[in-house]
């Protein structure tokens, strides 16, 4: 169970820095123009905010801007991000839940093995799944996109549609790149506070 329950806390973290970084507007905006995408063009600005609206349920596509085909795709990603949401919930309240039936259970033991525990797995498998990912990307992404949407409206044409010019393959890599690091510096920095925090108490 105790170690279940470290990869849960494992899972939770990876999804949190994930929440954190998938819908960031701010840290959209810095992809951009650190890799030079329509830094200059006021249409993918636009197309960008839309995006980011509409998959957080604050709007409607705008049909001015986007095909037929980009908006199924976009609501098939809307889908995927809140199925992914409710997952996310989901291990939040049950590992509140365990958290709390060992603190009043007074197994602290337990509670260090799996909070300690789980972030020193995140700060192994963190690098390695980064590396898999980055150096296998467009295999990988075309996979995903095969298994995950019943449909071909992800392939797109730079040429005819925006979508593809706001959130181009450059875009998604670096994104990974900043995930992966990001998730590094959070799994480490958990499991040194936490061991250092749970030893004294």
């Amino acid at each position: 169970m105790k170690i279940w329950l470290s990869f849960m806390f494992t899972f939770l973290i990876f999804l949190f820095v994930f929440n954190s970084l998938a819908l960031n507007r701010q840290f959209y905006a810095f992809l951009h123009r650190v890799l030079h995408i329509g830094v200059e063009s006021e249409t993918l600005i636009e197309g960008r905010e839309n995006v980011l609206d509409f998959i957080k349920g604050r709007g409607e596509l705008r049909g001015d801007l986007f095909t037929p085909e980009e908006q199924i795709h976009l609501q098939d990603i809307k889908v995927l991000m809140e199925v992914e949401k409710l997952l996310f919930l989901s291990f939040v309240d049950v590992f509140v839940i365990f958290y709390f039936m060992n603190f009043f259970l007074g197994k602290k033991d337990d509670l260090y093995y799996i909070l300690c525990g789980g972030a020193k797995q995140g700060m192994i498998l963190a690098p390695i799944f980064g590396a898999v990912f980055l150096v296998g990307f467009v295999p990988l992404f075309t996979k995903f996109h095969e298994i995950f949407f019943t449909n071909d409206f992800w392939l797109l044409d730079y040429e005819k549609h925006l979508l593809i010019n706001i959130l181009p393959h450059q875009f998604f890599f670096a994104w990974l790149g900043y995930f992966f690091g990001l998730s590094m510096v959070v799994y480490g920095g958990l499991y040194f506070g936490l061991k250092r925090f749970l030893k004294k108490s």
